[in-house]
């Protein structure tokens, strides 16, 4: 979780390998999406400019991602994922949600191709966590 000027960034990702090497990828692509989220709002614009860093760098690397902005005077979170299964939302009443996963990892994609972008409204008390699928 990254603070912005009227919000906050969360993101979570992991790499397709172990490692030192595994570490130093995971770390450039936190740092490429925290850089991002101070020019970009928009998820699918930050997560493409982790991708655009990861092939610059690393040609081999696959990284599963998600990256959501909580606008904290709208109440509103937009996020975009690049392969990471979709963490859960839980609302106050209880109710509790997983969010849609919608492109490929950071890696794979190709010149054209961007992250897709999704909204959600979010209420008061929400938790946001990851969910592995193994």
């Amino acid at each position: 979780m990254f603070s912005l000027l009227d919000g906050i960034l969360v993101s979570i990702g992991n790499v397709a390998d172990k490692g030192l090497e595994a570490a130093v990828v995971i770390s450039k692509i936190r740092q490429a999406i925290r850089v991002a989220g101070q020019v970009q709002i928009d998820p699918a614009a930050i997560l493409n400019a982790a991708d655009r860093s990861l092939r610059t760098e690393y040609l081999d690397a696959i990284v599963t991602a998600f990256v959501g902005t909580f606008d904290c005077a709208e109440r509103s979170f937009v996020y975009a994922s690049a392969g990471h299964p979709g963490p859960l939302v839980r609302y106050a009443d209880g109710r509790v949600d997983v969010l849609e996963e919608s492109s490929l990892p950071l890696g794979l994609h190709v010149r054209e191709e961007s992250a897709l972008l999704r909204s959600l409204e979010l209420e008061v008390v929400s938790f946001i966590r990851s969910v592995h699928r193994w």
